[in-house]
């Protein structure tokens, strides 16, 4: 699995590892089950392969990978107020292991 160019990365392997990151322009990966990422940085790339693994993302993220069981929670301003979108691994075509990003019109799309 690729990880895209970026100013800092944080990679981690174990098992219900909780990550926190405020920095723009940042890779964050966990391949470990049950991991826990809460981003506010923008321009980000995350990864969460572990099963169970859960992201959510107050700023704005570049793309995101989901592994079996996961779920993602990514904020945007729908130009009124601040709202999420969420993608769930197994509902509305959302998939283990693919590279996904919010389109214009807020919804996950495989990039």
């Amino acid at each position: 699995m690729r990880i895209p160019e970026c100013e800092y990365a944080f990679v981690h392997w174990g098992e219900r590892c909780h990550v926190a990151s405020n920095g723009d322009l940042v890779q964050i990966a966990s391949f470990g089950a049950n991991a826990r990422i809460a981003n506010s940085g923008d321009n980000v790339h995350i990864i969460a392969s572990g099963e169970d693994s859960t992201i959510v993302s107050t700023g704005v993220v570049d793309s995101i990978i989901l592994g079996p069981g996961g779920s993602a929670a990514l904020a945007y301003h729908d130009g009124e107020r601040v709202r999420f979108a969420v993608a769930i691994e197994g509902e509305n075509n959302i998939r283990a292991g693919v590279r996904y990003r919010l389109n214009e019109q807020h919804q996950f799309v495989e990039c």
